[in-house]
């Protein structure tokens, strides 16, 4: 029997993040720019939405992603608030999901000798400063290569690259375009870009949710 997507089956996904500790998450986003929440899809979750591939599956049932999306944006609207007064950006995103906008979600499906080049959300007072990506394939399994990487620049600074460790049903918490870092006179922009390495094997299978 093919598993589907059903009300409830992120259920324990949103659970997971309503329990985080938020002052400790905010800390570690404003520290690193990303944030790792292993194990947030269970096996159940993982296998529903594996079957929802090819990528347009996972946007047509934005339904079932209502408590997951409920549960990140109140989680994160605070911080995004913070980083837009920092960034003096002007924008003031609401205590909870808008309502009759739905979320952006996509899955992403690359095969072996493919990649995803460097890119970000172009910023804009409609889009939320900060995305959920989670890793459906299983790297041990389902393919080799295909890393998370983010790359983050500063003013007068060079490119800082990060990799993004994950396994199978993890999540990181990862900026759409900019986020705020303090210097000596105050915050100033850092831009972040993500890509996905080269796949040497296999498929890999990604879910990206943007609140």
């Amino acid at each position: 029997m093919t598993p589907v997507l059903t009300p409830g089956i992120l259920q324990a996904g949103a659970a997971a993040i309503a329990a985080l500790d938020r002052a400790a998450l905010h800390a570690r986003l404003d520290r690193d720019g990303w944030a790792l929440l292993p194990a947030l899809f269970d096996a159940p979750a993982i296998a529903a939405l594996l079957a929802c591939a090819p990528p347009q599956g996972a946007g047509s049932a934005a339904g079932v992603f209502a408590p997951l999306r409920a549960a990140l944006y109140a989680q994160l609207a605070p911080l995004a608030n913070a980083w837009a007064q920092a960034l003096q950006t002007g924008w003031r995103y609401p205590a909870s999901a808008p309502a009759g906008v739905p979320p952006d979600i996509r899955l992403d499906l690359v095969e072996a000798g493919h990649a995803r080049p460097l890119t970000q959300h172009e910023p804009a007072p409609d889009v939320f400063p900060l995305q959920l990506v989670v890793l459906l394939s299983d790297p041990k399994r389902d393919f080799a290569g295909g890393e998370l990487v983010l790359t983050e620049q500063r003013p007068r600074m060079q490119s800082r690259p990060i990799v993004i460790p994950l396994r199978q049903g993890d999540a990181a918490l990862i900026p759409t375009a900019h986020r705020p870092c303090r210097g000596a006179h105050g915050f100033y922009r850092a831009s972040l870009r993500q890509a996905i390495s080269p796949v040497r094997a296999g498929r890999r299978v990604g879910l990206a949710l943007l609140p």
